[in-house]
Formats: structure tokens, sequence, C-alpha cells
């Protein structure tokens, strides 16, 4: 077998697609169906190893699909997918991404249209997971940062982007309606009163069949705190422009930078907090706009009464957080964290020239040589404390 299963049960033949929608619980989703693909198999449905690496998931599918519609042959494995799933044998099948659903009418309906073609006749039932809109665009702007992609403020943020309005999933989720039927939709908030046992990875196995027992899940990809954030966010703001190749190595020294002040935090007992990063007008905004939707949703799909929104609009917020607002100690923190081991001096030379005005500016406290920043630089303590009396501009940001 192609797919890296064992010990298949019965199921019913169904195919569950689960499309999204992006940042609303599809990490947890696809590391908790990777880590327990055999016990999954045993209840009867089957989670496909389509990559051969962990977490599975199937973002390729919605491309191979497309091609599969247009009569390409495709690659074996995805071949040998599609005429398992043809053969029908009775496995209930799982398949999940979140790059299924789009924001967008035309890119959702090529997928939904591509996806139909490519499993046949089987029969459907498309599982959707949505967050509330205000705490989405907080998740999307902690996921843009960390990655290395956003340098901007939350203001900024949602400025350059357009956010609001532009965040509702209705016109997206229409096609997928059209194409499968409303009846074969599943929609689900996160909002624990809206899942099966307050719980979203219960919630999905109710949906799916799945009853038996299954050890416990912590949720997957969550976000940094916000102190990291900003740190990241302001060395993102020093890093040029890069290739594709130099941006997956510039995440994973982030994602380094993250574990290291993690485990620093933790070690000294320090818990930064909360900030609120959304201010109040553009939370309104977001507010009235997922639960238009909602009443649209509740009224399209058949059975469904999901939440409104109703909490309070916040308090008037001053300005976007930013690394200024970072407690002295918790940036003292993640700063020697990154600074013992010889972490800096490990580190690709643009990434530790995006890092060093911060560390420079702390150099002093640090106990760094100037060598360990910039190697081959002569040592100059009275520039150096001009430097550090100047504070660092990387905290403007």
């Amino acid at each position: 077998m192609p797919f890296g299963w064992r010990g298949l049960g019965i199921g019913t033949g169904m195919i569950y697609l689960h499309i999204g929608l992006g940042k609303s619980g599809s990490s947890t989703i696809q590391h908790f169906a990777t880590a327990n693909m055999e016990r999954l198999a045993a209840a009867g449905l089957v989670y496909p190893a389509l990559k051969g690496r962990s977490p599975e998931h199937h973002m390729e599918l919605g491309q191979v699909a497309r091609m599969s519609q247009q009569g390409a042959v495709l690659p074996p494995v995805f071949a040998s997918l599609r005429e398992a799933i043809h053969q029908g044998a009775g496995q209930s099948w799982l398949l999940s991404s979140e790059f299924f659903l789009r924001h967008d009418a035309p890119g959702s309906a090529r997928n939904a249209a591509a996806l139909r073609h490519f499993l046949g006749a089987a029969p459907v039932r498309v599982l959707v997971y949505i967050r509330e809109y205000p705490s989405w665009v907080e998740s999307l702007y902690a996921q843009k940062t960390k990655r290395g992609e956003n340098a901007d403020d939350m203001d900024g943020f949602i400025a350059k982007r357009s956010l609001g309005r532009r965040v509702s999933m209705l016109a997206g989720l229409q096609p997928w309606v059209e194409v499968f039927g409303a009846g074969n939709i599943r929609l689900r908030s996160l909002n624990p009163a809206n899942l099966e046992g307050g719980d979203l990875i219960e919630d999905l196995l109710s949906a799916v069949g799945v009853r038996e027992k299954m050890p416990p899940f912590q949720r997957a990809n969550e976000s940094p705190p916000w102190t990291f954030l900003e740190l990241a966010r302001s060395i993102n703001g020093r890093m040029p422009d890069t290739q594709p190749a130099t941006q997956d190595r510039f995440r994973v020294w982030l994602k380094r930078l993250a574990d290291y002040g993690a485990t620093a935090l933790a070690a000294k007992g320090q818990r930064p907090g909360r900030v609120r990063y959304l201010s109040q007008a553009d939370w309104v905004t977001l507010r009235d706009t997922y639960n238009e939707d909602v009443l649209a949703i509740n009224a399209m799909l058949p059975g469904h009464q999901v939440p409104l929104l109703v909490a309070p609009p916040p308090p008037e917020r001053g300005p976007a957080p930013s690394l200024r607002a970072v407690p002295p100690e918790i940036l003292a923190a993640y700063l020697e964290a990154y600074t013992s081991g010889k972490l800096v001096r490990s580190m690709p030379p643009d990434f530790r020239a995006a890092l060093r005005p911060l560390l420079k500016s702390h150099r002093r406290r640090l106990k760094l040589a100037r060598s360990e920043l910039e190697p081959g630089e002569p040592e100059d303590e009275e520039q150096e404390a001009q430097a550090g009396d100047a504070g660092s501009p990387i905290g403007q940001g």
C-alpha cells in the first residue's frame, strides 16, 4: 500500500474533506491525524501519507486535482490515491488542507470543482472550522511575524493588507456549497460552545464517526508570546529581501530564537502576559463582519447554529505593541539566551547582522566581546558606551 497504513478497519466509504479555514485549528488537526494514523486506520478512517514527512498536509492535492481535471499524468502516489478512492472497498478517508478553502470565490471554485472531479462518485462531507475574526487576525499577525514575513505593527499590518471586511470567508465558502451541496457541509466555530465536548479534536472525531478512544493531544502551531513577536518583527525589518531558499533558512533561525527564548523565560519563571493588539475600531469592524457571515452561514447550511460573537468592544488602545513595550527583564532574558552557548556565532551573517544592533546596545550587560558580534572589528569601548546610552534604533518599530 502506498499510503503507509496498516490494519485497516471497515469504514463507510465516506470522504471527509477538511478544507480550512487557515489559522483555525488546521495544524492541530493535521498533527493529530499524522500522529494517530494507525489508530484512525484501525477505526476505519484513512489519513493518507502523501509526503512521507510529519505532519502530513495535503496541500498539493488541490494542484494535483486540477491536473487530473485536465487529463494530465499524475504523480504515482496521487494516482494510487485516486485509484484507491474510486475502488471504494469500504474505507473512509480524511483529507486535509487549509489551502483548499480560499477567501476569493474564483480560487475556491477552482479547488472545489477539481476535487469533486478527482474524488469521482465517492460520497463527500466537507468539514470547515472558522475562528472569530478578531482572534483570527491576531493569529495571522503572529504567523506572518514569526515566519519572517511581517515587519509592520498591527495597525500597519491591517492597513497594508486591507483587512477588516476583507477577512470574510463567505464568498469562498459559497462555491463549496454549490459543488457539494449545503447538506454535505459541516461548519463549526472554534468557540468551545460550538464544538462537541468543547474540544476541536473531539469535535473532529465526532464529525468523522470515530468513536474509539484516542490519546490526549496538544494544540499545534501555537503563537509565541507577544514579547517574542515584537523582537522577531524588529529583526524582520532589518532583513533584506531574500530568495525563497534564504527565507526558509531565516524562518528556521527565528524558530530557534523562539525556542531558546521560551526555555529562558521558563527557567526564570517569567510570564510575558498578554497585550491587546487590535484597536477598538478594527475589533468592532471584524466582529461585525464575523457576525454578518455567521448569520448568512446559519441561513445557508441546514441545522447550523454557529454562535455570534457577542463580547462588548474592548476599551480604546494606545499605540500598537512594539519592542519598546517589552519589559526589560524579559528582553534581557531573550538576549542572554541567544548569547550563551555561542548561538550568535553560529548564526548566518545576514541574520546576525539583523540582530546585531539590539545586542550591541546591551553588550556591556551581556558581557559580550565585540568580536562575538562583528568578527574582525576592533574593540572601541567609547563608541560602544555611546551606542548603549543612545539606545537601539531596533526598538522603534
